[in-house]
């Protein structure tokens, strides 16, 4: 994947969010997968797809995680309960919303972000350019087309 040039910068470095959309999956299928970066970094981990017609659909909910102060104890009770997805109810970060903060939330949460979708909603402390950019627009991307009617 190409670099995007107008990436914010993180402690000097030029960021860049990648985002891939994944086609041809099965409904309650276990997936792996594995990210290098170019320094040869990896994380891996895995998620699961929705059943096609589940009886139930647990989840879980949080909200503002700025300070975050009990992630580790929130981390262990993600993977505890199991659950279909996290709906995060805004205010992920404290002040502006820059990508400082942005990236301290995605790469300092747990690891509980890289194995369970997480659909945000923006609070007051979320609204940039950025949080439009990289958490807005990849969740319209993602459900676009994608809807259906639920009888």
């Amino acid at each position: 994947m190409a670099r995007d040039e107008s990436a914010p910068s993180y402690g000097g470095v030029q960021m860049n969010l990648y985002r891939q959309t994944l086609e041809g999956m099965k409904p309650g299928t276990k997936y792996q997968y594995e990210v290098t970066l170019a320094d040869g970094e990896t994380c891996s981990a895995t998620f699961s797809t929705l059943a096609e017609q589940p009886d139930k659909v647990e989840f879980m909910s949080i909200s503002d995680t700025h300070k975050f102060e009990t992630k580790d104890a929130f981390n262990d009770a993600v993977f505890a309960y199991n659950p279909a997805f996290l709906l995060h109810a805004g205010d992920m970060v404290e002040g502006t919303g820059t990508q400082k903060e942005q990236f301290n939330f995605w790469f300092g949460s747990g690891d509980f972000i890289h194995s369970y979708p997480v659909v945000y909603a923006c609070g007051n402390h979320d609204f940039s350019d950025y949080f439009d950019a990289y958490v807005l627009q990849a969740q319209v991307d993602a459900v676009s087309g994608n809807e259906k009617a639920i009888n």
